[in-house]
């Protein structure tokens, strides 16, 4: 089975889901458990309420969760949505967005600063990237707003971009409580998105440029730049 898993590609299932009722929902408890069984990721259908056979995350009014849908998908694993929006740029406030006043945040929008009234998806206020211009989306008030409390560390470039830190981690011997300048590219501060089962960095894939919302460490003197050991941070 999954000849194409085997030759190393990624299968990812587009599209399952229902109204989980009667037959349907054994049907669903089964699959999950077989995509468990078999590593596979999948996309469910639908952020809507149920129409149909094709099913949905929500209740008729759009806005309360399907409990028990909920708790089937629990256990599969899942993508932040604050990183699925990160970094999409600010659009023009909608007119069900007229009431909300500079740097201040509706359930559904946030509205940057500036001339043009300018809104980001409310999700999008306290993400830990600046897609607001003015950077007011990322500061403490925006947070408070929105019932968060500091903008998470999250990677903007590099070779995994838009993952959370790894924080603290071990790097040439030393541990980093913070982003780190030692052999950053660019001069940008860095932080692995992945360490092994010491909390080492260990791939050249699993980093990234830190975010606005990271602390960073001053550069140390660190004796040895890592390569003879495989230890070091390479540029490819």
């Amino acid at each position: 089975w999954n000849p194409a898993g085997r030759a190393g590609a990624t299968v990812v299932v587009g599209e399952w889901g229902g109204v989980y009722e009667g037959a349907d929902e054994l049907w669903q408890d089964r699959f999950k458990s077989w995509l468990l069984e078999h590593g596979l990721s999948s996309f469910y259908w639908a952020l809507n309420p149920n129409s149909g056979d094709t099913g949905g995350l929500l209740q008729s009014d759009w806005r309360t969760p399907h409990v028990e849908k909920q708790a089937l998908l629990s256990e599969l694993p899942s993508t932040p949505a604050l990183l699925s929006l990160a970094s999409l740029p600010p659009f023009k406030c909608p007119a069900r967005a007229s009431g909300v006043r500079e740097h201040e945040a509706s359930e559904a929008f946030f509205r940057c600063g500036g001339a043009t009234p300018l809104c980001i998806h409310a999700e999008q206020a306290c993400n830990g990237v600046h897609e607001c211009a003015d950077g007011s989306d990322e500061r403490h008030a925006a947070c408070k707003a929105i019932g968060r409390g500091e903008p998470p560390c999250i990677t903007l470039g590099g070779q995994d971009a838009l993952s959370p830190c790894v924080l603290p981690f071990q790097y040439r011997g030393e541990r980093f409580s913070a982003c780190a300048m030692d052999d950053a590219i660019d001069g940008q501060p860095w932080c692995p998105t992945s360490v092994d089962e010491s909390g080492a960095y260990n791939d050249f894939l699993a980093w990234g440029t830190c975010g606005p919302s990271c602390k960073v460490e001053a550069a140390r003197r660190l004796e040895s730049d890592g390569c003879a050991s495989g230890g070091g941070k390479a540029e490819g």
